[in-house]
């Protein structure tokens, strides 16, 4: 494909006047055109609503009030079928209804029947503004309680805290809100999910354990706590957090990819058309006075069809047990798009959810992994002709035998690059190779590092933005904290966008770039922020110069960048 012919810069133009007036711009009439289109094509950018599918975002480009994706979605749709994105087709979320009081994260785990994921929450405190930090251990099946309320006991909460944080005020502070515990509200919960939440028709309420938990206070005592053997230093001095919330915690998650069972018993369940399902281990008893929890000895498979997992896991988010991924549908949907749909609902309960992104990210990879996973067979001169299901099935009955033994062992299991993974980056850096061996070397190399806790432009798109413009800058940082926390997906979509404005227009015009290469946003789970982007610039002008290039660098010298001065 031919390149566009780019206008080249005139280098004979005098640059602007650097000793004169500091007050005044010093970019020339040029620059000043291309930042001026750049700001222009940023702030035009706006949040829009599909009245269709309910989504809310950007550049949906709308025709009467319908955006691009539903038009296409339903270009073809027959007379008898529903509206892809529908309450027909089983995709309307609903809304929550505000009568319903909004719960701490341990209230919605004490209330949900099936929990995916294990909490370790760490205290922090040993340098100046440590945080908490909690890391959501992700697990491939959902274990299923038929009696709720649980107790804090029976929470998968690990708390980790040196042997002496109780000495110290603003350590205890880290996760008490987290875990708050509202009975009023609970009951609440429960009674409107039993009356509504298809998934509750078999859930028993006990009044015990509901009189067991505090009518309004935190059961962080109530934890399985574990001391780490790292105690705090005596006297941590003045910690002031002013400009952060007491209770603000970091998150991540510790996503599980590893496959659940042997490769030969995976394969034996695929020759048979199978899913294994194996009885979940018996819990250890613990010592009070209510009786255990009835859980079902069966969990729910995260890939299974007929069993709900999200809107059990999440009572919060699915009030009413409508569109669960495995409701059967006229017009079926991809797994990505029904992620993709729930995080761009037009309330953001789903994007806001601290832990219901982690879980189906984790499915979703889980996901490809099984779908781009192949066996493949190692051909032998014994075999004659291809290898058949009845081949596998003898072998499976008489896998003693020396041929079974011989034909089992020829067959490997292997998977394509999955995104994120050590080949999936080993492929990116030989992409980059052959980029750099056929375009020579790059005349730059450029971090993009976003002030994502200063940009007027993504904050514009985010609640409370008349707030934030009129707090005073500490208050400010921390709001800007908790809107980052509960709006991630906006701004990594406004950093991406910002990235690819400046490198189109700014870049490519200003340099006369030919050809760049940037990694995928780098994006910091842990504090759920995008924190880097990273690019190498081919252009015109811009050109890689060694001012010694004979100079050979000895062992063990430092590996500094030599002074260069500016080229001519």
């Amino acid at each position: 494909m031919d390149r566009p012919v780019m206008e080249r810069r005139d280098f004979e133009h005098p640059d602007p006047d650097w000793m004169s007036d500091l007050s005044h711009c010093p970019l020339s009439d040029r620059d000043n055109e291309l930042l001026k289109k750049f700001w222009t094509e940023l702030e035009n950018d706006r949040m829009e609503h599909c009245t269709r599918c309910q989504e809310t975002w950007f550049d949906m480009g709308l025709k009467n009030g319908v955006c691009k994706r539903c038009i296409a979605k339903d270009k073809n749709k027959k007379e008898d079928e529903p509206w892809f994105f529908s309450a027909e087709n089983q995709l309307d979320f609903g809304s929550t209804p505000a009568f319903l009081p909004q719960l701490t994260k341990v209230e919605e785990m004490l209330i949900a029947p099936v929990h995916v994921f294990v909490n370790v929450m760490q205290v922090r405190g040993q340098q100046y503004k440590y945080r908490g930090h909690i890391a959501h251990f992700l697990r491939d099946v959902g274990k299923v309680y038929r009696q709720l309320p649980l107790l804090p006991p029976e929470l998968d909460v690990i708390l980790l805290r040196p042997p002496n944080a109780g000495e110290h005020a603003h350590l205890n502070r880290q996760f008490r809100r987290q875990f708050r515990v509202r009975r009023r509200c609970l009951q609440q919960w429960l009674d409107f999910l039993c009356d509504n939440h298809p998934g509750y028709r078999d859930i028993t309420v006990c009044p015990n354990r509901m009189s067991a938990l505090p009518e309004d206070g935190d059961v962080l005592d109530q934890l399985a706590t574990v001391e780490v053997n790292d105690p705090l230093a005596a006297n941590l001095g003045d910690i002031d957090n002013t400009d952060i919330e007491a209770d603000e915690v970091d998150q991540s998650a510790v996503p599980d990819l590893l496959p659940e069972d042997t490769e030969m018993e995976a394969l034996h369940s695929h020759v048979l058309g199978e899913e294994r399902d194996e009885p979940l281990p018996a819990r250890p008893a613990t010592q009070h006075q209510l009786e255990m929890p009835d859980i079902r000895r069966t969990p729910i498979n995260e890939f299974n069809q007929s069993q709900p997992l999200l809107s059990l896991a999440f009572p919060t988010l699915f009030p009413c047990g409508q569109a669960d991924f495995i409701e059967p549908r006229l017009r079926p949907i991809k797994y990505a798009d029904y992620i993709q749909h729930a995080l761009r609902w037009h309330d953001g309960r789903f994007a806001r959810h601290s832990t219901f992104r982690f879980v189906v990210f984790n499915t979703l990879m889980r996901a490809q992994a099984r779908a781009k996973s192949g066996y493949f067979v190692k051909q032998h001169q014994q075999r004659q002709g291809p290898l058949t299901r009845d081949d596998l099935l003898e072998a499976f009955q008489n896998p003693e035998s020396a041929e079974a033994q011989q034909l089992l062992n020829s067959i490997n299991r292997q998977t394509a690059q999955l995104r994120g993974t050590r080949p999936y980056w080993y492929r990116k850096r030989r992409e980059l190779e052959s980029y750099a061996y056929n375009l020579r070397c790059p005349g730059a190399f450029i971090t993009f590092s976003p002030a994502d806790l200063h940009w007027r432009s993504l904050y514009q798109h985010l609640p409370q933005f008349q707030d934030w413009q009129e707090l005073p800058e500490q208050q400010r940082m921390g709001m800007c904290s908790k809107l980052l926390r509960d709006n991630p997906h906006i701004a990594a979509w406004h950093f991406y966008r910002r990235f690819g404005l400046f490198r189109d227009i700014v870049l490519k015009q200003k340099f006369h770039v030919t050809d760049f290469w940037n990694s995928a946003p780098n994006v910091d789970l842990e504090n759920e922020h995008v924190r880097q982007e990273f690019a190498l610039v081919w252009s015109f002008h811009v050109t890689a110069f060694n001012p010694e290039p004979d100079r050979v660098q000895q062992q063990g010298e430092d590996s500094e960048p030599l002074p260069t001065p500016p080229l001519q």
